[in-house]
């Protein structure tokens, strides 16, 4: 049983973020899978975007002090689906190995054998991720037989990490979740397929079980879909706005789709998701900026505070090292009150003296009240502003998120076609290049054998852009890393053909700037907003077509 199907019923951001550190712990515990102290926890909640970042902190916080029995590993919190939460914890530390070689942390999983130690590796969820998601017609981030050089050094396979967590520039790329994480994201794309084949006037769905699915549907459905005669042409005017200008075509029946009109829908339903985080962060910018006006309004912030460094955990552990400072000032001086009183009625030395210690130690006392005041009031302001712009920033974090596997999906694009050419080039399944006799065209138009021969017959019939979009330099390396088990040999053409096909097995990526992809915010070397600049207000950004270069 895969660790999503032994997770147990769903329990809502509010509940879990309410409970005590007691009961907290005690829910984790319940909710550990096999293997002990060491095992893995898996939990289900119905709206982790609610999950504010003091929580995470608090998460972070009981695994660290977890791993001093059972040396866990760290913990983080992973998207699946925009429903599965989950904390890793680690495993137990291994033992140094003889050999020179270092080992997997669970040792090499073999596929219709018995684990011979426990816990169970991670290996064994994430190979039936794999077969179930291969079963349903997804493409794997990776070939299934490598997963245990994965498991000895995940470091070396970050690129597998990236496009489905944030952890993959960690310490600790959380590698066992790829094809859990990947499978989530085919069962949504189902269901996205499904709502855009219903029969009728196409119409907005109920948010239930997948439902940052159907939240995205309602989305695409105003936005796109109702201006447009076809799911079809709603999804062209989309992928255009992500640069993605080809003719696409879809069939009604999509079992009937060939891979590449499969994928292309596929990359529909990232971007699909996508836009519903820009455009949930267009809606949530105005009331995130009146917060942050009236956090520098408050004048608690100092000149070095920025909206990024007070959110971070450098900040947390500062604000509660200053707290703690003034709060042992404070009792520091009362305790020098009380000697001063004490001083006072033994009436040893002058009054005069006596009245001065006294008058002193009491000032000092009312100085360090004052001074834990302002502490206590600046941190309080700083924790509200920032748990009431958890939603908003944790959005923010998804749609950076969402770029990086976009550009995956349209890295995998040239793969798939030339699966569907096959090594010998065959005409029967390849889509056929034309020259256009136009360099400035973005895309060589071809059309696979009787594409068009019905309206109803709809299928993908564009070549992917003969040139490269702007790239960031990890997803170019993270390509690079991958081309040596994905290539596959051109098809027997003209040279003419043969050269554009190898222009076209360079990465597809997109631009890795925020606004590329159309999320308010500063872009990657852009100025920081600082208290004394609260009356700068950040754009709300548009879709960006992705130009050439």
């Amino acid at each position: 049983m895969r660790y999503s199907e032994r997770a147990r019923r769903a329990i809502r951001a509010r509940d879990l973020v309410a409970y005590s550190d007691a009961e907290l712990g005690r829910y984790l515990e319940e909710h550990r899978l096999e293997g002990g102290l060491s095992g893995a926890i898996g939990v289900n909640v119905e709206d982790p975007e609610n999950l504010p970042e003091t929580f995470i902190q608090r998460l972070r916080d009981w695994a660290h002090n977890a791993s001093n029995a059972a040396q866990a590993g760290a913990v983080d919190l992973n998207e699946v689906n925009a429903r599965l939460f989950r904390t890793a914890a680690g495993h137990d530390a291994p033992e140094p190995a003889p050999e020179s070689a270092p080992s997997p942390p669970y040792g090499p999983y073999l596929p219709g054998r018995s684990p011979t130690r426990t816990p169970i590796p991670p290996q064994v969820g994430e190979t039936e991720s794999y077969m179930e998601l291969v079963d349903d017609g997804g493409r794997p981030m990776y070939p299934i037989e490598i997963i245990d050089d994965v498991a000895r050094d995940p470091t070396a396979y970050r690129h597998l990490v990236r496009p489905w967590s944030r952890s993959a520039d960690t310490e600790m790329p959380e590698w066992w979740q790829i094809f859990d994480t990947q499978l989530g994201h085919w069962q949504s794309f189902r269901r996205w397929q499904a709502h855009n084949r219903r029969e009728g006037t196409p119409s907005r769905v109920e948010i239930s079980g997948r439902w940052l699915v159907d939240a995205a549907y309602n989305v695409f459905l105003h936005d796109f879909r109702l201006g447009s005669p076809t799911y079809t042409d709603a999804s062209s005017k989309l992928l255009a706005q992500y640069g993605f200008t080809q003719t696409v075509r879809f069939r009604q029946g999509r079992t009937q789709q060939d891979k590449l009109a499969e994928w292309t829908e596929y990359l529909t339903w990232e971007c699909a998701v996508h836009h519903w985080y820009a455009h949930t962060i267009r809606r949530g910018q105005p009331a995130y900026d009146k917060a942050w006006k009236t956090l520098v309004d408050s004048d608690v912030l100092r000149s070095s505070d920025t909206e990024e460094n007070i959110r971070g955990a450098q900040c947390g552990y500062a604000l509660q090292s200053e707290r703690e400072r003034a709060e042992r000032a404070v009792q520091s001086a009362e305790s020098a009150l009380k000697a001063a009183e004490k001083s006072a009625s033994s009436r040893h030395g002058s009054a005069s003296a006596r009245t001065q210690t006294l008058s002193m130690a009491r000032s000092r006392l009312d100085e360090a009240k004052k001074s834990l005041r302002l502490v206590q009031r600046r941190n309080g302001l700083i924790v509200d502003f920032c748990r009431a712009t958890a939603n908003f920033e944790i959005t923010k974090q998804n749609a950076k998120q969402q770029e990086v596997l976009i550009r995956w999906v349209l890295d995998e694009i040239p793969r798939v076609k030339a699966e569907l050419r096959g090594p010998g080039g065959s005409d029967t399944d390849a889509i056929v290049a034309h020259d256009t006799g136009d360099d400035q065209k973005s895309a060589a138009i071809g059309r696979p054998k009787g594409a068009l021969k019905r309206g109803c017959d709809e299928t993908l019939d564009e070549e992917l852009p003969s040139k490269r979009l702007k790239t960031g330099g990890q997803a170019a390396d993270a390509h690079k890393a991958q081309s040596s088990d994905s290539a596959r040999p051109p098809p027997r053409r003209s040279a003419r053909i043969a050269a554009r096909q190898q222009a076209q097995s360079q990465p597809v990526t997109l631009s890795p700037t925020p606004a590329s992809l159309g999320v308010p915010g500063k872009a990657n070397n852009g100025p920081r907003r600082r208290a004394a600049g609260h009356a700068v207000r950040r754009g709300i950004g548009q879709p960006k077509r992705l130009n050439r270069p």
